[in-house]
């Protein structure tokens, strides 16, 4: 993109933001908004995003959210989500691969 070859950051982020946003949180505009920001400027950005997401509401969201918290490894959080899910059997098993074995039976119990 025009804004990638110029350098300017704020451009890319201000566009992969809106990409993210407006084409369903196709993953890969928040992994190249990801990029543009070091590690501990990324934590509050992603929170943000999170919230933003959490706004959403029914199963689009809540597969964003998964997608989300496998790629910032919030194994907790996606257990969570998991567990406020757990009726939705295609959604659990799309994610319960990332969950350690351990704690399959918290999520197996919820349903």
């Amino acid at each position: 993109s025009i804004a990638e070859n110029s350098g300017d950051i704020d451009e890319q982020r201000l566009m992969s933001k809106r990409l993210f946003f407006d084409n369903h949180h196709d993953m890969q505009y928040y992994k190249k908004l990801k990029s543009t920001y070091a590690n501990e400027e990324w934590s509050l950005i992603s929170d943000e995003i999170i919230e933003e997401v959490k706004k959403g509401k029914g199963f689009n969201a809540a597969h964003t959210l998964g997608e989300i918290f496998i790629e910032e490894n919030l194994t907790d959080r996606l257990m969570k989500l998991l567990e406020i899910n757990a009726q939705h059997l295609r959604f659990v098993d799309s994610f319960i691969k990332y969950i350690p074995e351990d704690n399959h039976i918290n999520i197996q119990g919820a349903i």
